[in-house]
């Protein structure tokens, strides 16, 4: 055999290893000088009868440079600029909501402007999407996240999430589901943008609520729909899946509406016990005669125990609690005997006793409630016939 030479051989090694701007299978890897389309639109040009907070989306064919997207670059005609303009990259697409109404049975015009770049640079072409809002009345203020008038259907947000241009019209509910994959404390915060008032000035109640799948409350939240004010409400939860619900609950006339804005954060967890989770009655966790020491509680969380009682026993608890001066009067214990009526009692005092005698034999029910996070108390239950 002839033995190659060394230029050959470099010829040989040189043909056979990919060259610059090859892939490994010797083909050439071109660069993206293509582009992007718009692929769909939500609503499709020339929709009609439309909501008075319609939102406008734009699905591009590609990964965008979310940096080019803003309002200047996506913009409603006639609004400066009065809208939200966001870009979600797993779906490849840009929105534009309006912070007001938009004017009733009127066109108008979403625009995608020059500028807006894929991430590679290349330029999209401009596109404009034109479409007729309907009358003023609630059907047409329905905002982006309905339905979402019960659990079933649910609006999702997640933690970190903003909304704008949400809409509660008449007895409408807003209700949203999140869910944690570690325990933290949530915080739904409403923005009002418009509300009615009253003679005097006053806007319509205001409800916020966190539930359950079954739709027990957790905790409550009632106050005024206005807009100098900034309504807010917060629970500690464990990993699970809950839900909020949001509405006006009085004050409100045929064809009123409350316009807002939804920011969903959180911050650290209060710190529970072992005892829970116990925040319902059929959550109670069972307790014995005598001391138990070590407990939390958590701002509005209920703590529920169980104990059997036996006709004509006299059950006797008594709450010591370590809290903040002078709030000791934010504070609830409430004792539910097997029969007869509820013993509910309230104080400022502490420690704190409470009773209640059973008229059967069962299972009685007691919770302890603070207003407040990071309390530590003891129960001492004493049992007698």
């Amino acid at each position: 055999m002839r033995k190659l030479t060394a230029l050959a051989l470099v010829l040989l090694v040189a043909t056979l290893l990919p060259s610059c701007g090859e892939d490994g299978d010797g083909g050439t890897q071109p660069e993206d000088s293509q582009g992007p389309t718009v692929e769909s639109t939500q609503p499709t040009d020339g929709s009609t009868d439309l909501s008075l907070v319609q939102s406008v989306s734009f699905t591009f064919s590609e990964p965008m440079d979310s940096a080019t997207i803003n309002d200047t670059t996506l913009l409603v005609s006639g609004r400066s600029p009065s809208f939200h303009v966001g870009y979600d990259a797993p779906s490849r697409t840009a929105t534009i909501t309006p912070d007001t109404l938009y004017a009733t049975e009127t066109w108008h015009s979403a625009v995608l402007t020059e500028g807006v770049t894929d991430e590679a640079g290349n330029p999209a072409a401009p596109e404009t999407v034109d479409f007729r809002t309907g009358p003023m009345d609630c059907a047409h203020l329905a905002d982006a996240m309905e339905p979402n008038e019960e659990i079933a259907s649910a609006a999702a947000v997640a933690v970190g999430d903003d909304h704008y241009s949400l809409t509660v019209c008449d007895d409408d509910k807003d209700t949203y589901e999140f869910s944690l994959s570690e325990a933290a404390k949530v915080r739904f915060s409403t923005y009002i943008n418009h509300a009615p008032t009253d003679a005097g000035g006053d806007g319509p109640g205001w409800q916020i609520h966190f539930m359950r799948a079954d739709g027990e409350y957790y905790s409550t939240l009632g106050t005024v729909a206005d807009p100098d004010h900034t309504p807010s409400y917060s629970y500690s939860f464990f990993p699970g899946t809950y839900y909020c619900e949001i509405y006006s609950s009085y004050g409100m006339e045929t064809g009123d509406y409350v316009l807002y804005d939804l920011s969903v954060t959180s911050e650290t967890a209060c710190q529970d016990d072992p005892y829970e989770d116990n925040d319902f009655q059929d959550e109670a966790t069972p307790i014995t005669e005598g001391l138990h020491t070590g407990l939390a509680g958590c701002d509005v969380d209920e703590d529920w125990f169980s104990i059997e009682m036996s006709t004509g026993d006299t059950l006797t608890v008594t709450v010591d609690a370590t809290f903040q001066p002078g709030d000791w009067e934010n504070r609830r214990l409430m004792i539910r005997p097997p029969s007869g009526d509820q013993f509910y009692e309230s104080g400022t005092t502490n420690p704190f006793t409470g009773q209640a005698v059973s008229a059967s034999d069962g299972t009685a029910y007691l919770y302890v409630q603070f207003w407040e996070d990071d309390v530590t108390y003891t129960l001492d239950i004493d049992l007698s016939d």
